[in-house]
């Protein structure tokens, strides 16, 4: 069916549907391509809280006031062609719709990837606007596709935040990641603890609710792991700590600005998992709060480093984390329209078990 799921921008715990309309004509250089499969993670979430801040509505317009799409990261086929590059049954990787088709404009079509012209996303960020070719890219074997499209995306931020934390503030000697048990948070987690042979000594400690302590301890990814109750408990109080802020949440970030005082060197937020606990962080001892934008750390060190550096780099860290993280996740499926939306919403009130990976077959 041609469905696309519709979310209230001013209350996202509402979703609907509606009978999305195909084109029956393709324009030269476009493609129709049919979305298969999405991940939905609480990574989505944060893009419908920010989605006015950082323009994640724009990608995908609705045409309806109030509404939007949220992007998902996943996979899917061509089903017709008008750019004689791109044969049907080809199937891409990439960022895609909370719908069942998208018609792309394909420009700067390689072998390994193509780019979205579409005139609405020519001034977005462009990292967001290119899609993989999975048959000529090695890594996107079918057998992985489930935990690339659930893990890929965060990952490459998690990748990025480790990078970027340590280049601002490598006399941390705390790490603090809130809502450890997320994907991106426990991504930070993995590549702080892989590279802390090469870096002068310190402790990663995960902050999570009281039902995710066991499964976050069983991560055996933080030193320390403590529920959002034990701040008192956070250790390190007299030297430098960084606080990695995925929840949003702007009680917990006070309490942890008050128990380091001016050791809190670096806060930096990456997601709003906790979007209803948002407010100010004016007054606030210790660093100031700054927002953490994962592809403009990309385009810094594509710059430095050189785009198949880059990418080599990503590639590497991002098989061995798949590796972990795959006997810590169980992949639930479903292509039903009530079932989505109501993981949707629970996922949105943080009703979700954090061992389960949601694909959605749209």
């Amino acid at each position: 069916m041609n469905t696309q799921y519709l979310v209230n921008r001013n209350n996202i715990g509402e979703i609907i549907t509606r009978k999305q309309t195909v084109p029956t004509e393709l324009a030269a250089g476009q493609i129709l391509c049919q979305v298969d499969t999405v991940a939905l993670t609480a990574n989505n979430v944060t893009y419908a809280v920010t989605g006015d801040l950082l323009k994640y509505w724009h990608f995908f317009p609705t045409g309806e006031a109030g509404w939007g799409i949220v992007p998902m990261w996943g996979y899917a086929d061509v089903v017709e062609s008008a750019h004689e590059d791109v044969p049907v049954g080809e199937r891409l990787y990439g960022y895609w719709p909370f719908a069942a088709n998208l018609v792309m404009d394909a420009t700067r079509v390689t072998p390994y990837s193509l780019v979205d012209g579409a005139e609405n996303r020519k001034e977005l960020n462009g990292i967001y606007n290119q899609y993989t070719r999975t048959a000529a890219s090695p890594g996107f074997e079918p057998a992985v596709e489930d935990y690339v499209s659930l893990l890929r995306p965060m990952f490459t931020t998690s990748f990025l935040l480790d990078d970027y934390l340590w280049e601002s503030s490598p006399q941390a000697k705390t790490f603090i990641i809130s809502s450890a048990s997320s994907k991106t948070g426990y991504g930070t987690a993995f590549c702080l603890n892989k590279n802390k042979a090469d870096r002068d000594a310190y402790s990663v400690v995960g902050l999570t609710s009281a039902g995710n302590v066991d499964y976050v301890t069983s991560l055996g990814l933080y030193d320390t792991v403590l529920s959002y109750d034990q701040i008192d408990q956070l250790p390190g109080k007299d030297s430098a700590a960084v606080y990695a802020d995925f929840s949003g949440n702007a009680k917990l970030r006070a309490n942890i600005h008050h128990h380091y005082g001016e050791n809190l060197i670096q806060d930096v937020v990456i997601g709003v998992t906790d979007w209803t606990q948002q407010g100010s962080a004016k007054g606030l001892p210790g660093a100031r709060s700054e927002m953490f934008f994962a592809p403009s750390q990309a385009q810094k060190r594509m710059k430095e480093w050189g785009g198949a550096e880059f990418m080599g780099r990503v590639s590497a860290d991002m098989g061995a984390f798949i590796g972990f993280a795959s006997g810590h996740i169980d992949v639930a499926r479903t292509s039903d329209q009530a079932e989505i939306q109501q993981i949707w919403t629970d996922m949105v009130n943080g009703k979700v078990n954090p061992r389960t990976g949601f694909i959605l077959k749209l």
